[in-house]
Order: C-alpha cells, then sequence, then structure tokens
C-alpha cells in the first residue's frame, strides 16, 4: 500500500495537465496532503492525499473531491 501511496504523490507532484482553451469554462487542480486529522476529538486516520478537480461555467461550478489514505 506504501508503494501505491508513493506512486500517487509522484505522479501529482509531476504530472503536467494540458489545458484545453473552452471559451467560458474555468477549471482548477489541486491535491493536499495530509499527516493526520481530528474529527470531534477523535483522531480519524493517519497520512492522506485529498486531490480535488473544480469546472465551472457561468457561475455554476462543479467541485469533486477524495481522500485516500494508504
Amino acid at each position: 500500500m506504501k508503494k501505491i501511496f508513493t506512486i500517487l504523490v509522484a505522479l501529482t507532484a509531476f504530472t503536467q495537465v494540458k489545458a484545453y482553451d473552452f471559451p467560458g469554462f474555468e477549471w482548477s487542480v489541486g491535491a493536499d496532503f495530509t499527516s493526520s486529522y481530528l474529527w470531534r476529538g477523535m483522531r480519524c486516520g493517519g497520512t492522506a492525499i485529498q486531490p480535488d478537480v473544480t469546472i465551472g461555467y457561468g457561475g455554476l461550478n462543479l467541485d469533486v473531491w477524495a481522500n485516500i489514505s494508504p
């Protein structure tokens, strides 16, 4: 599992995203790396990667987010 996590981190860090120009559309791609998190005082996990993609058109946004733990 650690090998898969390392590969995902490397792909996120070194991948170039080619943007196509569609008039009126806006988009962004990002990822966060977390070491651990708390929810209502309870420790819920260790390291994780949280990728997200946002696509917008005319004030309407679609955001896709995930949490991947090794």
